[in-house]
């Protein structure tokens, strides 16, 4: 397997998660727990076709929900151990490049209405598997827990689409991380 190396520091990633959003109506909540995890993606390489060319692009979907979006691994350091809790794929390789085709193929149809540029998927030429590092933070909120999480690599937090991902992969998870948190907390 390959892990992608993360690149932000524990210390960063509980800044990150612990910040409050700029006039958010919450009173700051204490960070209970905070781990390292790792989510399952498929890369593919696709060629794309404009006109008479043809590019080259890489894109992902995630192996828990086939949630789609452009990936750029230059800036990515890889390594084949995990330092955190990995997720196991729940989608099929298939399904993932299904997934793909579609929502690249519906991407250059809005981005050809908005440019005036005809572009379709000509094939897909490879499907990697890899798995990405989250910093993910666990808080007590007033009626039951919570959590947040942020990107390991570049320190952006993760909004709602995200979010179904990780209860996904909560839920379906040999560990049950969430119970372990769960009955951890409960004892603070």
């Amino acid at each position: 397997m390959r892990f992608v190396v993360p690149r932000v520091s524990a210390d960063d990633a509980r800044g990150i998660l612990c910040k409050r959003k700029r006039f958010s109506p919450r009173r700051k909540r204490e960070m209970k727990k905070m781990e390292l995890l790792y989510l399952p993606y498929y890369v593919h390489r696709v060629v794309i076709s404009q006109r008479d060319d043809q590019h080259e692009i890489i894109a992902c979907t995630d192996g828990i929900s086939n949630i789609f979006s452009f990936f750029d691994a230059k800036q990515m350091e890889f390594c084949n151990e995990a330092s955190g809790e990995v997720f196991d794929f729940l989608v099929s390789a298939e399904e993932a490049r299904r997934a793909c085709r579609e929502s690249l193929r519906w991407h250059l149809v809005r981005q050809g209405l908005r440019l005036k540029v005809k572009a379709s998927v000509k094939e897909i030429r490879e499907v990697r598997e890899i798995h990405y590092p989250y910093w993910v933070g666990y808080f007590r909120g007033g009626d039951g827990y919570d959590f947040r999480a942020a990107d390991a690599v570049t320190g952006e937090t993760q909004g709602v689409r995200m979010r179904e991902t990780f209860l996904a992969a909560f839920s379906h998870s040999g560990d049950v991380a969430t119970n372990d948190i769960g009955s951890s907390l409960a004892h603070d």
